[in-house]
């Protein structure tokens, strides 16, 4: 019972000394012992209890610092105190959480930048795929306005583009929207035959198909240049023609890689006929080899005992001679 008693009042004493630290102000306390002698037969609890005084004075100093006033002391200082911190904890949540989202919009339009940047070099890639296409498909091109259905008509207008200037090499100066300018630059041998084909695509009375013509043009630098030229007529609504419009395109790489393979098939025809000539030659010597086998066989069996040897050695040249035929033979199924 006696120990019971001694833990209750103990109990008591440890409440009371820490409301009693609770409630005192900021400043220094008028006692340090106050309100905690009654448990100085506890030396380190009595010791652990003045350290706890002296760091909550040392916040409630530091806290009336921050907030411009010291905090009241008593009960209503302490719920004072408790209402402060929890509103600056509120406006430090409010706070961290107005960063969080000024962040995530700062990300996101980060990232918005991104995709337009994105965006941007995928029109440049396209917009310049659709020029290399352009110039890749339709190089060159011309129209030539047709007044009345008539190709001879003196107020026909015809029109180059800049691209096949670029591709003759030379300006606008030099090359103007005229036949005499084209007809100064097409192949003399090339352009009866351009203007023929013309003639005939337009005489025919059907522009529903192009036409399409190989010839040579004098480059400003490269000189003659292979070109094909795809034309097609288009009608008015009283089905006349009213224009012929051509894409123009350089070949020479075709025509230049055609050269080379003909001259491959040529050069191929050419060791062709070599290695023919000698399976010829391989063949009629295995026969002249074949059919001296057959006489040395003939001699050595005249002569008997004495022309065995003779003999074998015979067979070989004639199994030698058949071989080489054979070898002859695969060699020409081969070229064939």
């Amino acid at each position: 019972m006696l120990r019971d008693r001694m833990r209750r009042d103990l109990c008591d004493g440890i409440a009371l000394s820490i409301e009693t630290i609770m409630n005192e102000g900021p400043g220094p306390a008028p006692d340090p012992d106050g309100g905690l002698d009654r448990l100085a037969c506890y030396p380190r609890l009595h010791g652990a209890l003045k350290k706890l005084r002296a760091q909550w004075q040392g916040i409630s100093r530091a806290f009336g610092s921050a907030v411009g006033e010291a905090a009241p002391a008593g009960t209503e200082g302490a719920v004072d105190f408790v209402r402060v911190v929890e509103g600056l904890r509120a406006s430090a949540r409010r706070e961290i959480q107005s960063r969080e989202a000024l962040e995530l919009e700062i990300r996101r339009l980060g990232d918005a930048a991104l995709s337009q940047q994105a965006e941007i070099e995928r029109l440049r890639a396209r917009n310049a795929m659709a020029e290399l296409m352009r110039q890749t498909l339709t190089e060159g091109c011309y129209e030539l306005a047709i007044i009345g259905g008539d190709i001879d008509h003196p107020e026909n207008e015809l029109r180059w583009s800049d691209q096949f200037r670029n591709l003759i090499g030379y300006t606008r100066e030099e090359f103007t929207d005229s036949w005499d300018d084209y007809q100064r630059i097409v192949n003399p041998e090339d352009y009866e035959r351009l203007i023929q084909a013309i003639q005939d695509y337009v005489a025919r009375a059907d522009w529903s198909d192009a036409y399409t013509i190989e010839y040579r043009m004098r480059h400003k630098t490269r000189g003659d240049v292979w070109y094909r030229e795809r034309g097609k007529g288009f009608v008015d609504a009283g089905g006349k023609l009213r224009y012929l419009i051509g894409a123009v395109r350089d070949i020479s790489d075709e025509k230049r890689a055609a050269c080379l393979h003909d001259e491959a098939i040529s050069s191929v025809q050419e060791k062709h006929g070599r290695i023919s000539q000698v399976i010829d030659v391989i063949k009629n010597i295995s026969d002249q080899t074949n059919l001296l086998a057959i006489n040395a066989a003939i001699e050595a069996a005249r002569a008997g005992q004495a022309g065995r040897g003779f003999s074998v050695v015979a067979r070989e040249i004639k199994t030698l001679a058949a071989e080489s035929v054979d070898a002859a033979r695969t060699i020409q199924k081969l070229l064939t």
